[in-house]
């Protein structure tokens, strides 16, 4: 429960084995998180399913990791332990009034940006343990930066299993709710900087003479070193 937290392999593998995850949207994020998952060996394929409204999405997870996809939230909702929300805040409503009532019991994870624990409990029953995530982009190469937000009836054991999920894409921390805002403005928007920023001094070594991918090149790695 500490701010920053740091969980061994085999503690991870300990907490998430065995826990059947359902994961709601097939987007990028949810597509990244389960890229980690599995290449950590963290969760195996017959314990995740994914379900999205689009059949070219569920497609490409299917034929890239191998694992059961389908369109019935519902029907995921219902055979999982955590279910991931894992849509654009603009969708969520709609998904919440078809799976809400069905998430008792569960650990529910939310990664909809802007989404409060408040607004979240007022869709599921009574007591259902929340977790609110904001990652970001880097996910995809398994360097994202998460910060977690707890509802009032996540467990420690809740905690150290969403904690566990989100370090298979990279670091976390964990925030009051309070300051979720300051976290999207920071590191989740905070990867659209940081491009133009590269961007920024390519163009100046373009303009300088330099070509086009060595001026990125110089330009990247000097922003990788500088960071690490």
């Amino acid at each position: 429960s500490s701010e920053h937290e740091c969980i061994h392999s085999w503690v991870l593998m300990e907490l998430v084995s065995r826990r059947k995850i359902a994961l709601i949207g097939a987007g990028q994020m949810a597509e990244a998180l389960l890229a980690g998952l599995l290449s950590a060996e963290i969760a195996a394929s017959p314990d995740l399913r994914v379900t999205d409204i689009s059949p070219a999405r569920r497609d490409l997870i299917k034929r890239r990791f191998g694992i059961q996809t389908g369109p019935d939230n519902r029907e995921a909702a219902c055979w999982a332990d955590v279910v991931v929300l894992a849509v654009k805040p603009q969708t969520l409503d709609a998904v919440l009034a078809d799976v809400g009532s069905h998430l008792a019991g569960k650990l529910v994870i939310s990664i909809a940006a802007g989404i409060s624990l408040v607004r979240l409990a007022g869709q599921v029953p009574p007591g259902t343990r929340l977790v609110r995530v904001m990652p970001n982009a880097p996910a995809l190469v398994r360097e994202s930066m998460s910060a977690l937000a707890f509802g009032p009836h996540a467990s420690e054991h809740d905690r150290r299993l969403a904690l566990a999920l989100f370090e298979a894409v990279g670091r976390v921390v964990c925030v009051e709710e309070t300051l979720m805002e300051a976290v999207t403005g920071l590191s989740g928007s905070g990867p659209a900087y940081v491009f133009m920023g590269v961007e920024a001094l390519a163009d100046g070594g373009v303009k300088m003479g330099l070509s086009r991918p060595v001026a990125e090149l110089l330009a990247a790695q000097t922003m990788l070193g500088a960071a690490r």
